[in-house]
């Protein structure tokens, strides 16, 4: 709903005012929340720019829009649809309670499930005119005890904004059209082998600061970005094994190049054998893994000769035709059964990428007091929805997703150890 800048477009607003109220149509509130031409102004009134956190904070606002009130209260009831409250409810005298829970302010003690609320139940001293609160979720007493002291001597920390805030300016894209080129040079190659067979570092291989740190940090996090793009639009490689040679040789180019810039950089003495032994771990999985795969694609080429050749009819073949269509289905089973464990393969691979990233992480917040560590790039959350009960405890669960891209000068110094 926006454009190049990060400002929203109102005709496409306007659009998505009219799919979403088509909801409340739908249940016959069309009067109360329907779809009019002056519901854009009626969001935003004054306003003739609007950047994402200004549209943000007006969809999140309490309350919200008028055509949007409807919208939190099924965010609210979609959220509290399997929460569980151990209390007993004081009128149907059920054990627990799922969704909503409803305590008076006024008869002590005294609270009632969604389903006696909504029906205007009461009994004893309570009434349906007493002042009600509502709670999305329940916390113990000792929870609440701790919460209760912790807010007397000052130790709770603030509250986190409702929604992230973004940049005013839009992030451009990186562009990787001439960052990995289509055939690495040869004499990268020569470079890892010459690095990796030099054993024991010596002195005049001592390893210090350099001062474009940054400049190599981006281009190997687009290198890695890059690769990864790479092996998820080729999940399945079957035309031929130079495809898969490519991909061989691009890791080679990418190794020498973490050797070649080793003696630029450094390396906290704590952490070398750590490292060491990790990174040969992750290289022996990738190479085992590597060599299966050649194997596998070596076979289904095999077998799609065979299939070629058994294809092809002729005098003698027409002969053996029941034959052939065994050997046919037999084959047909073999290539299946291979490219469910060359998937298998991938995704193994996909799972090693995923927990050598995981590690660079832990080296690069072991290596947070070095002035020199590369700043971390957080991905953006998910947009949590606000809660009417705060007191009540219910937090939104964030689950951040972030890009498979590797560590950067964590991935350097992994490389130039082995």
């Amino acid at each position: 709903m926006s454009d190049s800048n990060g400002l929203m477009v109102f005709s496409k607003f306007d659009q998505f005012l009219k799919e979403v109220l088509k909801l409340p149509t739908a249940v016959f509130e069309g009067p109360s929340f329907g779809y009019t031409e002056h519901s854009v102004r009626t969001c935003f009134p004054q306003q003739k720019k609007i950047m994402l956190n200004m549209f943000l904070d007006t969809m999140m606002a309490d309350p919200p829009p008028q055509c949007l009130v409807w919208l939190p209260l099924m965010h609210r009831l979609a959220h509290v649809e399997n929460v569980f409250h151990p209390v007993e409810c004081s009128y149907c005298h059920c054990e627990s309670m799922m969704g909503f829970r409803y305590r008076c302010q006024q008869c002590h003690n005294y609270q009632l499930c969604q389903n006696c609320f909504w029906r205007g139940h009461a009994s004893g001293p309570h009434s349906n005119q007493h002042q009600m609160k509502e709670h999305s979720s329940w916390k113990s007493p000792a929870k609440k005890l701790s919460h209760a002291i912790s807010k007397s001597l000052g130790c709770v920390p603030t509250r986190e904004p409702p929604h992230p805030v973004f940049p005013e300016q839009p992030e451009k894209p990186l562009d990787l059209a001439n960052i990995v080129p289509p055939r690495p040079l040869s004499n990268m190659n020569d470079t890892m082998v010459s690095h990796m067979s030099s054993g024991v570092p010596t002195p005049t291989k001592r390893l210090q600061y350099s001062q474009d740190i940054p400049s190599h940090l981006a281009d190997e996090h687009a290198l890695i970005a890059a690769y990864v793009a790479r092996l998820q639009h080729c999940a399945r490689v079957l035309d031929s094994p130079s495809r898969l040679d490519e991909e061989h040789r691009l890791i080679a180019r990418y190794a020498a190049r973490l050797a070649a810039e080793a003696g630029n950089m450094t390396r906290p003495p704590t952490d070398l054998s750590f490292n060491f032994d990790a990174n040969k771990q992750q290289r022996q999985l990738i190479a085992e893994l590597e060599n299966k795969n050649r194997e596998i694609l070596q076979e289904i080429q095999r077998l799609r000769l065979e299939h070629e050749q058994a294809s092809q009819p002729t005098p003698e073949k027409a002969q053996q035709n029941p034959t052939l269509l065994a050997e046919l289905r037999l084959l047909r089973q073999r290539k299946d059964e291979l490219e469910q464990r060359m998937s298998a393969l991938q995704e193994s691979r996909r799972e090693l990428m995923v927990q050598l990233e995981g590690l660079m992480k832990l080296l690069k917040a072991q290596a947070t007091g070095s002035p020199h560590t590369s700043p971390t790039h957080g991905g953006s959350r998910p947009m949590p929805m606000p809660v009417r009960s705060p007191s009540a405890g219910s937090t939104p669960t964030h689950c951040p997703q972030e890009p498979l891209s590797g560590g950067g000068g964590d991935v350097q110094e992994a490389f130039a150890q082995g």
